[in-house]
């Protein structure tokens, strides 16, 4: 139990540094600041002392704990490896290669990231984006497998801008972080755990460099390209959710968590115009402040819903530039079913990477709630998806038991008189008990018990029926059973009651 109250106070801790690094637009910088990280102990002291008792926090040492998250987040050195731990990373790597895979959109591929909570999924498993986005992604998981592939197939990637986005220039940033740190970056799919069956991971890539740049060999990368997000050198919780579970299913060390602020220029005379204006001749990779910049070619087909890209190499001169413009606009011409095509010019406003470390111990803290998650998913798959539905809002909720009794069961009602009106009168003509002072003369009520709970004791009438008694008992009854809380007083609790006796 101890345990358990750490991990819960630990969560909070950290989801109220995360607030307070965003409200107040913390970069790398700023988090390296002695004062600012002992203020982030004081603030987040402060806000922990209203959630918790002083006996549970007398223990946490709050600018120590800053420091620590802080570190494993945002300030790991890179590693220096030698022959040995780059033999053994190879030995890792030759495992993820031989991981069977398959082709996209197949029957199989459905199946293998249905049948597994991926990374990607994660935060949402884990309620952290919601208890909405949590039960629709146990539906998700639930339905049939048919039913799965109608609904990923009828989502379309660039149905949303930003999703979009990202696609468009996630190329653009591997090729950028392949130029500048001398390696190549290999794709995978989805990638099983390899002793955990429902767990599963798709990484942006892996670093392949042993001979190039060694200290980088083996390292994931995960890419972002924001939309509209400004780039402040701050992991979201639910990225460094998804990195520690990708490294945890690859068994790997280390990831570059990378963001890029790419964006569009309005036409070729801005991208040509943004060039080091010393330069006599103006630039077709460089910008004015020596970021880099480029071209890609945007396109759809008939036959092809989806946008597809081809892309210039980054770093090319003029002459070279001009050469791929020119061949790019022949190999689309003999393309006969082109719906759309078009040259886009893109510039890198901001690039920044944060090394992040596995924390083994993250993933045993997470690994049982994962679990827990994953029986919800099996537990609906067996007994049936209707009131997961429901709980979504896909599907209006059954009528209860009571529903049912006031609609069918009642005869003595006048036609004009609605069924609540008519219960809430047989509940008026009964008198409050007050059971607190003598809890022996309580009655024992078996069969039905109908429970109320609203704001005001006097409003009928919301009930839950405790032991679930028979459709036809409920429709049938000659008495109704209720039990009614009044809240006049903190310090007594009055009920009301009648009794039901099944037919004969």
């Amino acid at each position: 139990m101890a345990a358990r109250k750490y991990l819960v106070l630990r969560e909070a801790f950290e989801q109220s540094l995360n607030r307070f690094i965003k409200d107040f637009n913390l970069g790398k910088k700023e988090l390296k600041d002695p004062e600012i990280i002992n203020a982030l102990g004081v603030y987040t002291e402060m806000t922990l002392n209203e959630m918790f008792s002083p006996k549970e926090i007398v223990k946490f040492d709050f600018e120590q704990a800053v420091k620590e998250s802080l570190k494993k987040r945002y300030f790991y050195d890179c590693p220096q490896y030698s022959k040995s731990d780059l033999d053994n990373i190879d030995k890792t790597l030759e495992i993820l290669n031989n991981h069977p895979t398959h082709a996209q959109r197949s029957l199989e591929w459905y199946s293998f990231r249905q049948g597994r909570v991926t990374a990607s999924d994660i935060a949402k498993a884990l309620g952290k984006m919601g208890d909405k986005s949590r039960w629709l992604l146990v539906y998700q998981k639930a339905i049939s497998l048919d039913e799965y592939i109608k609904d990923r197939e009828g989502f379309s990637l660039d149905s949303k801008a930003a999703i979009k986005h990202g696609k468009c220039y996630e190329s653009v940033a591997v090729e950028l972080y392949e130029k500048k740190n001398k390696v190549k970056v290999q794709e995978y799919g989805c990638l099983p755990h390899l002793f955990i069956d429902h767990l599963a991971a798709s990484p942006d890539g892996v670093v392949y460099s042993r001979d190039t740049n060694p200290n980088y060999h083996g390292r994931m990368l995960e890419i972002k390209c924001p939309y509209s997000r400004t780039i402040n050198g701050i992991i979201k919780m639910e990225y460094y959710m998804q990195i520690q579970l990708q490294l945890e299913v690859c068994d790997l060390e280390y990831c570059d968590f990378l963001e890029c602020d790419i964006r569009l220029y309005d036409n070729i005379n801005e991208f040509l115009n943004d060039s080091n204006p010393n330069e006599k001749e103006k630039s077709y990779s460089k910008r004015a402040n020596g970021f880099e910049k480029g071209i890609l070619y945007e396109y759809k087909t008939f036959a092809d819903t989806s946008v597809s890209y081809k892309y210039c190499p980054i770093g090319l001169s003029n002459e070279d530039v001009k050469t791929w413009i020119k061949k790019t606009k022949s190999d689309m011409a003999s393309v006969m079913d082109i719906d759309i095509g078009v040259f886009r010019y893109w510039y890198l406003e901001e690039y920044n990477v944060i090394l992040v470390k596995r924390e083994p111990e993250y993933f045993e803290e997470i690994k049982s709630e994962v679990a827990i998650f994953w029986d919800l998913v099996q537990h609906y798959k067996k007994n049936g998806l209707d009131p997961l539905k429901e709980k979504l809002g896909m599907i209006p909720p059954k009528p209860s038991k009571l529903d049912l009794f006031l609609t069918n069961g009642n005869s003595n009602r006048d036609d004009d008189e609605s069924p609540t009106d008519n219960f809430k009168n047989d509940l008026d003509a009964i008198d409050f008990i007050d059971f607190d002072k003598n809890e022996k003369d309580r009655p024992s009520i078996s069969n039905t018990v109908l429970y109320n709970k609203r704001k005001r004791p006097e409003d009928a009438l919301e009930f839950l029926d405790l032991s679930e008694p028979s459709e036809d008992l409920v429709l049938e009854v000659t008495k109704i059973t209720a039990v009614c809380m009044s809240t006049k007083s903190k310090a007594t609790k009055q009920f009301k009651t009648l009794t039901v006796i099944k037919p004969e």
